[in-house]
């Protein structure tokens, strides 16, 4: 949901990088070939376009027995604006939160690519097409219902908070609040500026069309006047309990998703 797939998709591309030359025949010089058991010969992207940057191999390393806490014991080290902390915590109480014993000495909470979302800066190694219509670090919510797909720019959404659209024949609600740092600002992750959290859910509950609106500091149907949080949970009003279906998607650098999907419709209100 957060900004993340930016920094996987750079971690991925150092990593075939500097696989090069472990690739017979390829002619890129690989000083660490030594150190490679992938058979590069077996690829579906030509090499010459992945681009080398980032940590090296295993310079993130993964964590292979993950441990875990429960939200009073998180409580005590995760500070607030962590990305999605209290979210999380208020709608699953019972929740479990992955513990910093990760078996390495990476310190996960901090950002190797300070200043990355930018909104202003350009993206870091890519050089493909760009769509105009918004720039390339801008945050999107992005969803594809069949042949359809729209993105929702996070400047729209954090101006309307209540988005009611319809993609692909669906009445679709786009939810959009304060409260999540960006994983992609500063070094320090939680003092990073507030990007926000969405969600996106079917607006059919129950066999009824419902419209939302943003009143009084809280989301509500104007059917009802049901009160519903981030999550599509109801949570107050004649509805409480109900949960409309969650909907499929993904938040994105816009850069990275027009790339795949060129035909999006950008939501204007």
């Amino acid at each position: 949901m957060w900004g993340w797939f930016a920094l996987i998709v750079l971690a991925v591309a150092a990593v075939a990088s500097l696989g090069f030359a472990a690739h017979e025949g390829n002619g890129v010089p690989f000083a660490d070939a030594g150190v490679w058991k992938t058979d590069f010969r077996r690829h579906t992207v030509p090499l010459q376009e992945i681009q080398e940057g980032g940590p090296p191999k295993d310079g993130i390393p993964a964590v292979d027995r993950p441990q875990f806490d429960s939200i009073p014991q998180a409580r005590r080290w995760l500070r607030d604006r962590e990305p999605v902390a209290v979210e999380f915590a208020r709608r699953f109480p019972r929740g479990r939160v992955l513990n910093r014993k990760t078996g390495h000495t990476r310190p996960y909470g901090r950002n190797p690519y300070v200043g990355y979302d930018d909104v202003r800066s350009s993206p870091l190694l890519y050089d493909g097409p760009r769509d105009s219509r918004l720039r390339p670090m801008e945050r999107v919510v992005a969803v594809a219902v069949g042949k359809a797909a729209v993105a929702y720019p996070f400047e729209v959404l954090r101006r309307l908070r209540v988005v009611n659209d319809r993609v692909g024949g669906h009445a679709l609600l786009v939810l959009w609040a304060p409260g999540m740092a960006s994983a992609l600002d500063r070094e320090d992750i939680v003092g990073s500026q507030d990007v926000g959290m969405a969600g996106v859910f079917e607006r059919m509950v129950d066999g009824r069309l419902l419209t939302f609106q943003f009143r009084e500091k809280r989301v509500e149907d104007r059917e009802t006047g049901t009160v519903w949080d981030l999550f599509g949970r109801a949570v107050q009003g004649p509805l409480r309990g109900q949960q409309p279906k969650p909907v499929v998607h993904g938040v994105y650098f816009w850069f990275v998703w027009a790339v795949f999907r060129p035909d999006t419709r950008i939501y204007q209100p």
